[in-house]
């Protein structure tokens, strides 16, 4: 339930929502606000917590994998060049 309830604050974002559920909703919220023009890409590479940022690449490979092994729909797919939500 958790996950679920931090996607739906962060406008379905997986990685705002992986990076939520590692640090918290109140630094992400404030990362989203600061740099919201980025791409996904490159606000991944921007989370200031090494160990946030860490997590949220491994998990994102993880779901790249278990997509490649088991054919999910490419509508769950998550781009990294895509655009974020725009913040709340």
């Amino acid at each position: 339930m958790h996950l679920g309830d931090l996607l739906r604050r962060f406008g379905g974002s997986a990685p705002l929502a992986i990076a939520a559920y590692n640090a918290g909703d109140t630094p992400v919220r404030a990362w989203w606000r600061a740099r919201s023009a980025l791409a996904l890409d490159e606000f991944v590479e921007e989370i200031p917590l090494q160990e946030t940022r860490g997590y949220v690449k491994r998990v994102l490979r993880s779901y790249a994998a278990y997509r490649l092994l088991y054919g999910t729909p490419d509508e769950e797919a998550v781009r990294m060049g895509q655009a974020l939500p725009p913040p709340r």
